[in-house]
């Protein structure tokens, strides 16, 4: 019987890792940094990810971070190759730590969570 209680209350449209929270509350994505240090994100539909080339961003100076303990929502229109009926959202993130050479930054892994839609 607590089994079942506790999957009937747990959220069934979220995915998280070791620094982020990914929620769908209604057409937004909720993105929660889970951690102490900004993380820096990039979302795309799961189906046009092969057609796509990126590159984390490495500069916090220009990299649009999701402070610490903070939430942001990003709209479906706002996602790269999303459209209705859209199935899947992929949700790569980061944090950045210092380049060991020459000053500047990499990311530390990249990370990735697929949040199935509703």
């Amino acid at each position: 019987m607590a089994i079942a209680l506790q999957l009937a209350c747990s959220d069934p449209v979220s995915v998280n890792s070791d620094v982020l929270l990914v929620r769908q509350s209604g057409p937004f994505l909720e993105l929660t940094n889970r951690s102490d240090a900004p993380v820096y994100h990039f979302v795309a539909d799961r189906d046009i990810l092969p057609l796509l080339d990126w590159v984390p961003c490495s500069n916090p100076a220009t990299c649009d971070g999701i402070a610490p303990s903070s939430t942001r929502r990003i709209g479906f229109d706002d996602v790269i190759g999303y459209q209705a009926g859209s199935e899947a959202l992929v949700v790569y993130h980061w944090q950045l730590v210092a380049a060991p050479d020459d000053g500047g930054f990499v990311p530390d892994s990249i990370r990735s969570l697929t949040l199935l839609l509703r």
